[in-house]
């Protein structure tokens, strides 16, 4: 959740299936926690999934929120988790 609720807000589709299996992103993307794109959004919404490499533009599969309700959710859980431990 943290990669998720700092700029870009999203996160290599591949990396993150090596990080925590395939399976269970593609779970996360089914209970529609997280939306998958393969390709660029049809209006910039600021979620560049452009690489560059060598010159080279590439497009890699990256996951984001949902929503950005859900971002907001995810920023919330995570700031109360952190309060909680400070405690």
């Amino acid at each position: 959740m943290r990669k998720l609720t700092v700029p870009p807000y999203s996160v290599e589709y591949f990396s993150l299936c090596r990080e925590l299996g395939a399976d269970v992103v593609d779970a996360m993307v089914k209970s529609r926690l997280l939306e998958l794109r393969w390709t660029r959004a049809v209006s910039d919404d600021g979620f560049n999934i452009l690489e560059e490499r060598g010159g080279l533009k590439l497009e890699r599969p990256r996951v984001l929120a949902m929503t950005p309700v859900l971002r907001k959710a995810m920023e919330i859980v995570l700031r109360e988790e952190e309060e909680g431990e400070t405690k």
